[in-house]
C-alpha cells in the first residue's frame, strides 16, 4: 500500500499539475481526501 498519494489534473493541454498531496499513517479501508482545501475531519 503506499504512504504518500498526488492527486494531479490536467485541463488538456498536457500541463498536468498536482493538486493535493496526503501521507498517509497506518491507513487501512477507504480514505476520502477532500480537495476544497478544507479537512473534512475537523469539524
Amino acid at each position: 500500500m503506499p504512504s504518500k498519494v498526488s492527486i494531479r489534473a490536467d485541463d488538456g493541454f498536457r500541463n498536468l499539475k498536482e493538486i493535493k498531496t496526503v501521507e498517509l499513517v497506518k491507513a487501512t479501508g477507504w480514505v476520502y481526501l477532500s480537495l476544497s482545501g478544507a479537512d473534512p475531519s475537523v469539524n
